[in-house]
């Protein structure tokens, strides 16, 4: 990837961040949507776009999409819905077209064992993607002009957090392709458990959340932890050394995390006040998109980087400090959110811009 797309990325990614702790300045402003989509659909639904084509480059229609996506975070802020839904169907059929273009219309290959998971979970992001677009298009409709569904769930609040899935179905993607492919037959069938179990299990949560059923939600939210659990265990046994293998696993942590949280948060509506509710969203919220799925974007930008020229546990402690351990605090004090911001921005310079190994060895940054 040149520089110029890493700029665009750290940029667009870095201000996302900001946006979620100008709370603390601005109060009376909620910034949850720029926050989340700039970083969920801007950065994370280009880079997507940026990877399918296989090219070094932004294509024609990777920047096409970047632009729409930002009118469409910025338009849905400030509740402009006709716009931010003529923008989301521009940006279905740009992500559509792409898709047919590198699999089909119908997406067959999920139910072929010849086709290699990692390619599964690269076609479901895609139509994760479009699919996630088209709903918050309904959702929109059913808010702003022509309510259809009953349910307090039925909004644009909720399915903005349904951009978050794409990102997280490229990285399982990104990490399963770089396993080694001489694989015993028990752990093909793991796999592919696996991309059922995530994919079918996030398509039903989002049912169980639009008829408020928690206990769905719970058991769900359980088989999802399992389906986590058990590709920790496989990357920790399977993939190949490298900086690559610890990368994805430090992801990995950060979305069990992820699924410890979403289990707190559902279990506080069978034993209220059980928990600090507030904090618990926040931690979700912080682990998943700057922790599970930053390390995929990451991976996406330095695909045929790696080694890095960079000691990969100092790289993962970093990520670690700046996501787990001062995000949390920056959502409350404003002298604390400075710092993280500009750790984070320090992170995600060193981590992108580090030269590899082999280019460092003659005379490299």
């Amino acid at each position: 990837m040149r520089q110029l797309e890493k700029l665009i990325i750290i940029t667009t990614i870095s201000i996302a961040l900001g946006f979620g702790f100008l709370h603390l300045l601005i109060p009376d402003i909620m910034f949850d949507r720029l926050h989340i989509f700039l970083f969920n659909l801007c950065a994370g639904g280009s880079l997507i776009l940026f990877y399918t084509s296989n090219q070094k480059i932004f294509s024609v229609w990777t920047w096409v999409f970047y632009g729409i996506a930002l009118c469409f975070a910025m338009s849905a802020f400030f509740e402009y819905y006709m716009i931010s839904i003529l923008c989301a169907l521009s940006l279905s059929i740009c992500v559509e077209r792409i898709r047919i273009q590198q699999f089909s219309l119908f997406p067959w290959g999920f139910f072929k064992q010849t086709e290699p998971v990692w390619q599964k979970f690269h076609q479901a992001s895609l139509l994760c993607l479009s699919l996630g677009l088209c709903f918050s298009i309904l959702a929109m409709i059913n808010q702003a002009y022509c309510p259809f569904f009953d349910s307090p769930k039925f909004q644009l609040n909720t399915f903005f957090l349904g951009f978050s899935f794409p990102l997280s179905l490229i990285t399982f993607s990104l990490m399963f392709r770089l396993m080694p492919h001489h694989e015993i037959s028990w752990l093909h069938w793991a796999k592919e458990a696996i991309f059922w179990a995530i994919n079918g299990g996030v398509i039903i949560f989002f049912v169980f959340i639009l008829l408020g059923s928690y206990q769905g939600e719970f058991l769900i939210s359980m088989l999802l932890l399992i389906a986590i659990i058990s590709t920790l265990i496989i990357q920790l046994i399977y993939a190949a050394p490298g900086q690559q293998k610890w990368v994805f696993v430090s992801g990995l942590c950060f979305l069990l995390a992820t699924a410890l949280t979403g289990l707190l948060y559902i279990i506080d509506y069978f034993f209220p006040h059980l928990i600090h509710e507030k904090l618990t969203l926040e931690l979700h919220t912080i682990f998943s998109l700057y922790g599970w799925n930053l390390s995929g974007l990451i991976m996406i930008c330095r695909f045929n980087d790696f080694p890095l020229h960079l000691k990969t546990k100092y790289f993962v402690l970093m990520h670690w400090i700046v996501i787990a351990v001062l995000s949390p605090f920056a959502y409350h004090y404003s002298l604390i959110a400075l710092i993280t911001w500009l750790s984070f921005i320090a992170f995600l310079w060193i981590v992108l811009f580090t030269n590899n190994e082999l280019t460092s060895s003659h005379g490299g940054l």
